[in-house]
Parts: C-alpha cells; structure tokens; sequence
C-alpha cells in the first residue's frame, strides 16, 4: 500500500486525486491533507479517507475544523509552516495542488521525503524551476506534472528520446472569449472571464485561462520540466 499526502486537496484537482483515491482504497494510505478556507470540506473528506493529519491554511478556521474532527482520532494542525511540515512527512507520493507560488515552499519540503511528486502547481516551476528540477534529482524524486498538456507530454517523452522531438505544441481552448470581437475586449466584465465554457475552476485560474496567461506560464513550464528552449 502507497502512502500519499495531498496538498490543497479542496480544489478541483484535490477533488479529483479523491475520487481516484476512493476507487482504489487498497492501493493508497492517505496520510495527511491540506485545505486553506474550506474547513467543512477538509473535516469531510479527512473523515472519508481515514487520514492521520488536516491541516487549514487560514488559521482562524482551526477551532472549527478540530471541533469538527473532535470525534477522530485525526490530528488537526493550522497555518502556513503546519502545510509545509506535514509536506515533509516521509511518503511515496505527494500531490502538490495549492495554487500560486504559496505552493513551492511545500513542494520544495517535500521533494526530499518523497518518491514521486504529482504536481499541479505551475507557478512553483514557472518561479523557481532550476531549483525544484536540482532538488528533485539530487534526492531522486520523480517530478510527475498533472496539467492535462504537461501530463500528455511526461507520457510521449518518458518513451521517447528528446533528441527526436522538433518542436512541442500546446494548444489552448480559447476561453470565454475566443469568438468575441476583439473591439468589445474593453467592456469585458469580471463576472464574464470567471465564466470558462469547458472548465469551472477557481477564479485566479480562471482569469488566467481567459488572459492567456495561463498558456504563458504552461509553455514556461513545459521548457523547465522537459529541458526545452523557448522559442
């Protein structure tokens, strides 16, 4: 059996590593998981796993979530330096899925403890890519992305010499704004590019998905992750 932490486990890729989870309950342990507003969620889905540590990132959600988990036998921590310590608990997979750069402290924490990271967090490599790409193969750990284009390009490159790749692509949906005339773009409200047509994910990815600035950072994380120049 696997034991595996998830970090940011209330967001949509945190939802999804559960269902995945769930439907193999005698591959995995699930030794903690961290949440950041969503104290409910977190007490909920600590419950459903079994799992030995939740953590809540936004400190004045603590006495809730342990009230909640009261009950348990699950140990319930808060705070920043909580996240990153329970990153650092010995395991063989940890789901990396906080959003934004509050994500590379856990990350970094975790590469040492670990032998696989399913990381979800761009921004981490976007922000410090040499050092996770260094840490990771001074300890051996194996960097797995989780982004759909990154996932599908570890899977092509994992089998294939780098040497025989020309070029890579990554294409984009479009977003909410993909048949809009580009002389409306000043009337775009707020409301309007949290409204993606294929994907309901939380607003910072949302705006960056609508901006494309999603697509900037995913092409600099595909040039870190599989040693590619930009071109």
């Amino acid at each position: 059996m696997r034991k595996v932490s998830i970090l940011g486990v209330t967001g949509s890729v945190g939802i999804n590593t559960i269902d995945l989870i769930l439907k193999h309950k005698k591959k995995y342990r699930v030794l903690a998981i961290t949440g950041y507003d969503n104290y409910k969620l977190l007490s909920n889905l600590a419950i459903k796993l079994n799992c030995k540590y939740a953590v809540i990132g936004n400190e004045k959600h603590f006495t809730k979530l342990k009230k909640l988990l009261k009950e348990t036998s699950i140990n319930c921590m808060a705070g920043y330096e909580a996240i990153i310590k329970v990153a650092s608990y010995k395991t063989d997979i940890i789901f990396s899925n906080i959003v934004g750069l509050a994500g590379l402290q856990p990350t970094l924490s975790a590469i040492k403890n670990t032998k696989i990271i399913a990381l979800a967090n761009k921004e981490s490599i976007v922000c410090a890519g040499d050092l996770i790409m260094t840490e990771s193969k001074k300890h051996n750990t194996k960097i797995i992305p989780l982004d759909s284009e990154h996932n599908a390009l570890f899977k092509i490159l994992d089998r294939e010499n780098p040497n025989n790749i020309k070029d890579i692509t990554i294409t984009a949906s479009g977003g909410p704004f993909l048949k809009r005339n580009i002389s409306s773009f000043k009337n775009i409200t707020i409301k309007e590019a949290l409204n993606h047509p294929n994907w309901e994910m939380g607003k910072k990815i949302s705006v960056d998905s609508a901006t494309m600035m999603n697509k900037v950072l995913e092409i600099i994380e595909a040039s870190v992750l599989f040693n590619f120049n930009l071109n």
